[in-house]
């Protein structure tokens, strides 16, 4: 609510804040970390410093999209550990209680690298690196939007498209949602 520079908060102990994922509730910041090590760990807005065990991903993943809302944070895509995997899972959490994630469903197509928001309905899963199966190696740019109702289970739906292909656009969406553009 107020203009100004950054201050220290703390430090993540398992990841130096690469190729993770984050979710947030009002109270509450969880990482995956982004390591084959599959852990999360937990920031809690009201204190500062270190972070703090979560619980660990189903599996050891970088570079998937993160996103949620007051209750639950999800994680799609990723590519898996070891190699040049890439992943279709979407998995969750619950933020206020730790715990390891668990299966929500799949992605409409395999990709990594991808975009995520998500207002307290709906997230939606963006562009990224795609291939037509979890060993194929390489990967195309890919357009296409993919949307989940939180709170519920179950695979990801088609949205819509990107007006072009995007690779390695992770971290790039944005929700007003919270308050934080227009006050929706």
């Amino acid at each position: 609510s107020t203009l100004g520079n950054s201050l220290s908060f703390g430090n993540l102990t398992n990841s130096n804040g690469s190729s993770g994922s984050s979710a947030s509730s009002p109270t509450r910041a969880v990482y995956a970390t982004g390591t084959s090590s599959a852990k999360i760990e937990a920031v809690t807005f009201a204190s500062t410093g270190v972070s703090e065990a979560f619980g660990d991903c189903l599996t050891g993943k970088t570079n998937s999209a993160g996103a949620g809302n007051s209750v639950r944070g999800v994680f799609g895509g990723a590519y898996l550990s070891p190699g040049d995997r890439k992943s279709n899972s979407i998995e969750f959490i619950t933020i206020a209680t730790l715990g390891n994630t668990q299966d929500f469903g799949d992605l409409t197509i395999f990709r990594t690298c991808l975009r995520a928001c998500s207002n307290q309905v709906r997230a939606v899963f963006g562009g990224g690196y795609f291939t037509p199966s979890t060993t194929a190696s390489g990967g195309t740019a890919d357009n296409r939007i993919d949307y989940i109702t939180i709170a519920s289970t179950g695979n990801a739906q088609d949205f819509g498209d990107l007006s072009s292909g995007s690779i390695h656009s992770r971290g790039a969406a944005l929700s007003d949602s919270h308050g934080g553009l227009g006050g929706f």
